[in-house]
């Protein structure tokens, strides 16, 4: 398990509910076998997942998220951000981003809208 100091900025709104979720990486190797039947196994405990997710900042805003994800993350670092996920209002996650992220593009007359690639270091899970 990593950990990281770095958080989602406190100054910035989590991501919109759209296209919001998340895929968990395949963690089982299925063999198919000449009879046509196929065996499967467990291959990995601990897989990553991995989202696309929005965000819609002011013009502040913004400019306070650009220089985050250049400065402080230097593109590649992981971070910590409390994400909604079927087992949890808010769960903490450990992420990154994937690629840079798309955008800014205008939104209605004042506001901007970024895709938000990331993987997440674990699979979001039922809290214990």
């Amino acid at each position: 398990m990593i950990t990281t100091t770095i958080d989602w900025p406190s100054t910035l709104p989590k991501p919109t509910r759209s296209g919001y979720g998340y895929n968990n990486a395949q963690d089982f190797i299925r063999t198919e076998m000449a009879n046509g039947r196929a065996t499967q196994r467990t291959e990995f405990i601990s897989v990553p997942a991995f989202g696309s997710y929005e965000l819609v900042l002011n013009s502040t805003q913004a400019a306070a998220f650009e220089e985050w994800y250049l400065t402080t993350l230097g593109r590649v670092k992981w971070f910590n951000i409390e994400l909604k996920t079927p087992y949890g209002d808010n769960q903490a996650l450990i992420a990154r981003f994937t690629q840079r992220y798309e955008g800014p593009s205008l939104y209605g007359n004042c506001h901007w809208t970024f895709r938000l690639p990331l993987e997440f270091y674990n699979q979001p899970v039922v809290q214990q």
